[in-house]
């Protein structure tokens, strides 16, 4: 996956998460129904009972998104398509395993749109028998590499199905996410909660170990994406969501997936958590890590910071606090702490950067 995404995900050991993951590898073919249920009790207790008025009267919300009506009729959830987008460069030993968990997804009423970069390694005779194998895959390929932001484009522009979501060519999905995850958003919808896409905990790996289950945030609203990437890398929404919020911007030399995250969110309200950890995120170290090419991530700081927060100096301060990552390895200098100070006075800040320019030292 885009390492650059790896290194905005914050992940934190989740001990709940970990014993729900625990029930859902004991009991694969249980009914989703009561962990579902929990996982939404903290937002429905929230809203459900009460009449959103506010909530429908937000524009900006609904915009985008499949309603009650849509999704709900007569108290019985539609069985809606939804597309799954994987770019692929070279990498068909793993891409192998990360179609193999899409196919064998309990919710079978599925696209699968996998783009080949320009791979030279056999990608493209791998692909040719899974599509005569099974017809709800698709095979897109770019005839020189374009880059995964380019490749997402180009399965998004052409996906059918009424939700999307992607997943990366070294991850692989649990057997119960998509399904978890249309009725979650059935259930938003049902109870009139706004919501711009769903994302959910993560199953971290390293060398085929399990290493920790994330412990997200429920709600993440456009101003806390300045502190962190609260989201991780995959979200799931409407398709429409997808094309009307811009797509992935193929400019940006980073934070591709995070930018994109930002613009859904600022224009068509909170993201919220599925408390399920259902996305398995390979983090093993590779020869493509970005701990050396100081100088994109700091480019598009420069780029998202000025786009999305102008005006904002704590959130461009706060952001700024990611490009210094332990995971880039970037070093602030004292040219950095002299602007991250211009921008203004936040001693908890200004400490914080002060300890990283100091470390290694």
């Amino acid at each position: 996956m885009d390492p650059f995404a790896r290194a905005l995900a914050f992940p934190f050991a989740n001990g709940a998460a970990c014993r729900m993951h625990l029930r859902l590898m004991l009991a694969p073919h249980r009914s989703l129904d009561a962990l579902l249920a929990r996982s939404l009790a903290p937002t429905l207790q929230e809203h459900g009972s009460l009449p959103c008025t506010h909530l429908r009267d937000n524009k900006a919300s609904k915009q985008g998104r499949l309603t009650a009506q849509t999704i709900v009729s007569s108290g019985v959830v539609k069985i809606l398509t939804i597309s799954v987008y994987i770019p692929t460069h070279n990498r068909v030993d793993l891409l192998a395993a990360a179609v193999r968990s899409v196919l064998a997804q309990r919710y079978t009423d599925l696209e699968l749109i996998v783009v080949d970069d320009a791979s030279t390694d056999g990608t493209a005779l791998f692909l040719e028998s899974i599509v005569r194998e099974d017809k709800r895959v698709r095979a897109l390929r770019n005839e020189s590499p374009r880059g995964a932001p380019a490749s997402r484009n180009k399965a998004i522009t052409q996906a059918t199905g009424n939700f999307i979501t992607g997943l990366d060519d070294d991850d692989t999905f649990e057997p119960q996410r998509l399904s978890a995850l249309h009725d979650c958003w059935a259930s938003y919808a049902r109870h009139d909660i706004a919501v711009s896409c769903i994302y959910t905990q993560d199953v971290f790996l390293s060398g085929g170990k399990e290493l920790f289950v994330t412990k997200k945030r429920g709600t993440v609203e456009f101003a806390d994406l300045a502190e962190a990437n609260h989201i991780g890398n995959q979200v799931f929404a409407p398709t429409s969501t997808f094309r009307e919020a811009g797509l992935f911007d193929e400019k940006l030399p980073a934070w591709q997936d995070f930018e994109f995250f930002i613009r859904i969110v600022k224009r068509f309200g909170p993201a919220r958590l599925l408390d399920m950890p259902l996305y398995r995120f390979d983090v093993t170290p590779s020869r493509d890590r970005i701990s050396s090419k100081q100088d994109r991530v700091r480019a598009a700081y420069e780029l998202v910071s000025n786009l999305h927060f102008p005006e904002d100096s704590r959130a461009r301060q706060k952001l700024m606090l990611q490009v210094f990552s332990t995971f880039y390895g970037i070093k602030p200098t004292p040219k950095d702490l002299a602007r991250f100070t211009a921008l203004g006075f936040w001693p908890r800040g200004w400490v914080t950067l002060s300890k990283k320019m100091l470390w290694r030292l």
